[in-house]
């Protein structure tokens, strides 16, 4: 600063000049505000520097006068009293402004014809989105009667529908605080439109907001709805006409937010994420919340993500061969039973045969277990045969499905996601496949076994069965404890591997990029930065799994010692 000021010639031009990166952050910000899809930003911001004007206004109270009206003046750098960043100055409102940066503010005068090659957007349009964001209660405008009878016009929402949403239970989530309270109002929206919910990305998102800006607002909240794939709207609603609006909705409510579940003549619902789902009359609603005030309605769109991914996403393709993975299951069954006549047989001949020496019983005896164990090894290669066979042609559907699914996607989907992620998803199809219909299958063959095994035992010794079975609590307070932290950090070293390999495939597809800028010690770098949080995440899955099946193991010889 002190070179800027010895030197005023080289100065002003450095203040004079529009840099291409705050000509980027005024289009991406207005891009994520308004939801817009704008295409190339750094095309568009490149337009913006050369067709804009700057102006650097001093710290303390300025005059606009002397700003050209015909442009829209949009603050880019520096703190104006009551104007946030990416605002645009009113000139037909205020003649004057109060800079409180002592560097001063930065100003970009932005033509009609930028705004409508770059941003999509009236001037008059920038003043009043803007004056949403600074939560300008004069620039929020009232809910139209559009909108207020938006849910009475909908051929959806009938009176019969109105009983059955009375009837049902409404999804509640419990948090503390602007943010907590801000997060357990998408999860009750989230469950409520039956939408994935990200709440680690989410949760990271609105603390970054609370930190930056102090607080919460609707707003905010708004643009987080518009990346979760709904369609917002923030208008301010009297408090008389909430019974025609069209649920559910978002509000301010006491020092938190709460989710507006149903509203009638005769009741309000709202989901306050500190207390519950309660019940509000209209007079009692409006004593707590006053006469109007701001509302963020939420409409799905045709592009909201409906269903969660999880198990019913496999069960097509798993119900088409259930006949034939019932055939595995009964195979496995009847291998599991032919392994349970090994001990009975050597009981028998141990008990019943050597104490009496009845030669001719131990050759029937073996003849048995003979005949026992090629059934065994027949069911057992017919089972590995159709078990094979099933798995292959599920994983050819599965494969074709989401291969199909993915050449459907719009491009500003491919835009978001590099490829090496999306590859690494794709590859934990085979690791899921091998859950559903291996290691699911197996504790579904245990699971009906043990209660064989449990019988067999009682038949013996009941109080022995009762020793044995001693230990099952201990087993299941263990996989309770230990499960969630299994499975959180098997998603942190997912993350991992996919951030890792999307390095490594952008990097070779780039490879002649990488070469020609000699950036090969920096990408290598990176990688090596990348893989390391990936090995490391790995360890620990590895140390928890460890201590789980050690702890596992000695409950297991403690039960054994408990029967002997």
């Amino acid at each position: 600063m002190q070179l800027l000021d010895d030197y005023p010639e080289f100065g002003r031009a450095i203040r004079d000049q529009i840099y291409l990166v705050e000509a980027f952050d005024l289009v991406s910000q207005h891009s994520q505000d308004s939801a817009l899809d704008l295409g190339n930003l750094k095309t568009k911001a490149q337009t913006v520097c050369d067709e804009s004007a700057i102006v650097t206004l001093p710290n303390g109270l300025c005059d606009l006068s002397h700003l050209d009206p015909g442009l829209t003046w949009v603050l880019s750098g520096g703190t104006v009293l009551n104007l946030p960043a990416g605002s645009a100055l009113p000139l037909n409102q205020q003649k004057t402004v109060e800079v409180l940066s002592p560097q001063g503010a930065r100003l970009l005068g932005l033509t009609p014809s930028v705004l409508a090659a770059t941003l999509q957007v009236k001037p008059e349009e920038v003043i009043e989105h803007k004056a949403v964001e600074v939560l300008d209660v004069n620039g929020i405008p009232y809910a139209t009667e559009a909108q207020l009878t938006a849910a009475s016009a909908d051929p959806r929402v009938t009176a019969d529908a109105k009983k059955e949403d009375r009837a049902r239970s409404y999804p509640f989530a419990k948090g503390r605080g602007e943010v907590d309270g801000a997060l357990a109002c998408f999860d009750m929206l989230s469950q409520t439109f039956s939408m994935p919910f990200r709440r680690d990305v989410i949760r990271r998102i609105l603390v970054t907001q609370h930190e930056r800006m102090g607080q919460l607002s609707l707003p905010i909240c708004g643009s987080m709805g518009e990346m979760m794939g709904l369609k917002t709207q923030l208008v301010r609603v009297p408090v008389g006409a909430f019974s025609r609006l069209n649920t559910p909705c978002l509000i301010r409510w006491q020092d938190s937010f709460a989710v507006l579940y149903e509203t009638s003549d005769k009741t309000y619902i709202l989901g306050d994420p500190e207390v519950g789902v309660i019940r509000r009359t209209p007079e009692s609603f409006a004593e707590a919340w006053g006469t109007d005030g701001e509302v963020l309605l939420l409409e799905p769109t045709r592009e909201t993500p409906q269903q969660r991914f999880g198990l019913q996403w496999f069960w097509p393709s798993i119900q088409k061969y259930r006949w034939v993975l019932i055939e595995v299951f009964v195979a496995s069954f009847f291998v599991q039973l032919f392994g349970l006549a090994n001990p009975l047989m050597v009981q028998i001949i141990i008990d019943k045969v050597i104490v009496q020496n009845s030669i001719d019983t131990l050759q029937v005896l073996g003849i048995f277990l003979v005949i026992v164990a090629v059934f065994e090894a027949l069911l057992s290669s017919l089972r590995t045969y159709l078990f094979v066979d099933t798995t292959n042609r599920i994983d050819m559907a599965l494969g074709s499905e989401i291969i199909d699914h993915l050449f459907r996607l719009p491009l500003r989907y491919f835009d978001k996601r590099p490829v090496g992620e999306l590859s690494s998803r794709i590859n934990e199809l085979e690791n899921i496949r091998q859950f559903l219909t291996g290691t699911a299958l197996t504790v579904v063959l245990d699971a009906v076994f043990s209660v064989v095994y449990i019988v067999v035992m009682f038949i013996y010794s009941w109080l022995l069965t009762l020793v044995a079975l001693a230990t099952i609590p201990l087993f299941v307070a263990l996989t309770f404890a230990v499960a969630p932290i299994v499975r959180r950090q098997l998603r942190v070293k997912a993350e991992r591997n996919a951030s890792t390999q999307s390095l490594l495939v952008e990097s070779l597809s780039g490879i002649q990029t990488v070469k020609a800028q000699n950036i090969e010690l920096r990408t290598r770098w990176k990688w090596q930065e990348r893989y390391a949080e990936y090995v490391s995440a790995g360890f620990k899955t590895v140390l928890t799994s460890t201590t789980a099946n050690s702890a596992s193991n000695f409950l297991n010889k403690l039960s054994a010692l408990l029967v002997r």
